[in-house]
């Protein structure tokens, strides 16, 4: 609920850490519709788009918002 993840689950999503890319918006996108089908620290993959039909609005809908959460405004 957080977004700070679980360990061996699903990873810290308000940090700076990545583990399978840059963070940047692109890649997040790219992540969402691919997913990770072998992850480096969590039991389970990542389906892509979740698991569900998310259409293309919806995927960067879902990127914008992990970006924003893991890219914090500078004061």
């Amino acid at each position: 609920m957080n977004a700070r993840g679980l360990p061996g689950l699903a990873p810290n999503l308000t940090d700076k850490t990545w583990l399978h890319g840059d963070g940047s918006y692109d890649f997040i996108v790219a992540l969402v519709q691919k997913g990770v089908p072998k992850p480096k620290q969590a039991s389970a993959p990542m389906l892509p788009k979740g698991g569900t039909n998310l259409t293309d609005e919806q995927v960067r809908a879902v990127a914008a918002y992990v970006y924003s959460i893991s890219h914090p405004p500078k004061p």
